[in-house]
């Protein structure tokens, strides 16, 4: 039985806590939150026990992982914390802010001997996963363009990181990563990254983006990450020598109606809805507990999260500059 210690008791603490519940071989035994009410509440649902300070959590509570839910400016910190302590860090992607900061977790972690898992949760979605299995059968011959899109309504996290470029990263780093991560997974490595952004600088509730990507297969992807839309969707369309296909979120649900909050409403992270039995964060987690308690390889590694974080940081610095930036091949030092 694997036990887990989990950090952060916003929106994706409580979404990962709810999907530990449903992975048979794991038990969460810990939760660490900045405020105690939220902490004990979420920890009273595990039946865990609460804490407020990580360093008493580890003097008090037993557990062998500690699953990382907090802004993305404090991965690297407590990620390197639980490594000092001898555990294993499972980490909400994006990985780190910057490269640097995802070479110095890998690294830690490497010399501390423990393992780190990066949750880019698309690789455990059926839709992408049966999509990418029909792109390497060859059932859509070759593929030439890829069309992604993933938009939500701006979060508003705690204090309002999201806002801040310099904790957040953005809606490129923080959103579009996600598809980011698939496109390198199915296609292998991006050659050069051109974007266009509008906002994004406390600009809520706008951040937008459009990223044009050369794979060195050759093929286009075009993707397009929002935090200025009411609702959350998502969609892709690949087409390909052989035929084209097809997902849009949205089509399972003919009729949706959509407002924005009035002043003062908080809007949490969106979280897509969920139609299948076990969702994406349960098969992710499940999955990692097995990496971690039989000792075999992960589906996504933490140098697979370091590269899609390049990307996705490439194409924050083509938006900024106005100019194409073209990524370094493995071991090319130019």
């Amino acid at each position: 039985m694997l036990k887990v210690a989990v950090i952060g008791t916003g929106t994706m603490g409580a979404e990962h806590a709810t999907a530990w519940r449903n992975v048979k071989r794991a038990k969460v035994t810990a939760v660490l939150g900045r405020s105690k009410v939220k902490a004990v509440a979420l920890a009273n649902a595990c039946g865990a026990a609460a804490y407020d300070s990580f360093e008493t959590m580890v003097e008090s509570s037993e557990f062998d992982a500690v699953d990382v839910c907090l802004p993305t400016h404090l991965h690297r910190e407590f990620a390197e914390k639980a490594a000092d302590a001898g555990k294993h860090v499972l980490c909400e992607k994006p990985i780190a802010l910057d490269p640097e900061e995802a070479s110095a977790m890998i690294a830690r972690c490497r010399e501390r001997g423990v393992r780190l898992l990066i949750g880019h949760d698309l690789r455990f979605c059926p839709e992408y996963v049966q999509a990418r299995e029909l792109v390497l059968s060859g059932k859509l011959g070759k593929v030439g363009t890829i069309r992604m899109s993933r938009r939500s309504r701006f979060p508003e996290g705690a204090d309002g990181w999201y806002l801040d470029p310099a904790k957040s990263g953005g809606v490129i780093t923080d959103l579009l990563i996600h598809d980011i991560d698939w496109l390198r997974w199915t296609f292998g490595e991006a050659e050069r990254v051109t974007a266009l952004r509008a906002g994004g600088s406390g600009d809520a509730p706008l951040d937008y983006a459009l990223i044009a990507v050369r794979m060195r297969s050759g093929a286009i992807a075009h993707l397009e990450g929002s935090w200025a839309h009411t609702e959350f969707a998502s969609s892709f369309e690949l087409s390909g020598t052989g035929g084209m296909l097809v997902e849009h979120m949205a089509d399972s649900a003919p009729l949706r109606v959509y407002a924005r909050s009035g002043p003062g409403v908080p809007q949490p992270v969106a979280v897509p809805d969920m139609c299948l039995s076990r969702n994406s964060y349960e098969l992710e987690l499940a999955h990692m507990t097995d990496c971690l308690l039989d000792g075999t390889e992960p589906i996504v590694s933490a140098r697979d999260a370091a590269k899609a974080l390049e990307i996705a940081r490439a194409a924050v610095e083509s938006a900024r500059t106005g100019r194409p930036v073209t990524l370094a091949l493995e071991g090319d030092h130019r």
